[in-house]
């Protein structure tokens, strides 16, 4: 009677972990269809996870199972391609840094006391607002200090995708990158090789938001009980 009562309860989760693996598979391999195994397909992924992570915001399995399901996609590349396998698994963990971060903004909002769906719609604004700030912040790069943008590429999960795929171009020279940005133009940069600045932002991020998260859910609590 327990177990079947169990069942009952983590059926709903397990369809929901389903759901978003299926999702991230999906649009993931619509990524690949458009831009082959290169690495439009990795920086496609990042996109992915910034509509779904936070829609998982951190609960049970379906954050690990949007990650799944686009490192999953992922593994094609070097099945068709020169990259290797260390460099997928370097990606796969700033993916999952990126998406941790992402979840946990949610999360933070979500404490709040704003509702599920709008603190995942929240999250996934300032998420895309940071894997294009390369396009859309361009115009101003003269007005900013070269060791401030340096720091911001080396935080950014593209920009390091490109750096740790040593066989891709850079993003950078491509023409539709050169249409788009000014980086690498009037303003150069290096392309990142080490995915440890950009994981250690995106975790530190993410646990801050956790922890301050659970201490203002708990401070509201108390509050709701003493009124």
């Amino acid at each position: 009677m327990m177990n079947d009562e169990w069942k009952c309860k983590s059926r709903p989760g397990s369809r929901s972990s389903i759901q978003h693996s299926a999702f991230s598979i999906i649009f993931t391999l619509v990524c690949y269809v458009a831009a082959g195994p290169s690495l439009g397909l990795f920086i496609g992924g990042f996109f992915v996870a910034a509509f779904l992570a936070p829609a998982a915001s951190l609960r049970g399995k379906q954050l690990l199972a949007v990650v799944a399901g686009i490192a999953g996609v992922w593994l094609i590349a070097i099945f068709q391609t020169s990259d290797t396998f260390w460099e997928w698994a370097q990606l796969v963990v700033v993916l999952a840094s990126f998406s941790f971060g992402l979840a946990a903004l949610a999360f933070y909002y979500e404490k709040f006391g704003v509702h599920p769906v709008f603190a995942g719609a929240l999250a996934t604004v300032l998420g895309l607002a940071w894997l294009t700030w390369p396009i859309w912040l361009s115009p101003e790069f003269a007005g900013i200090p070269e060791w401030v943008i340096d720091r911001m590429v080396s935080f950014h999960p593209p920009l390091v995708a490109n750096g740790v795929l040593a066989n891709e171009p850079p993003w950078t020279e491509r023409f539709l990158a050169y249409r788009l940005t000014r980086l690498d133009q009037d303003t150069p940069i290096t392309l990142p090789t080490n995915i440890w600045p950009c994981v250690g932002v995106n975790v530190g991020i993410g646990v801050v938001l956790m922890v301050l998260g659970r201490g203002i859910g708990g401070f509201l609590r108390w509050r709701r009980r003493r009124g």
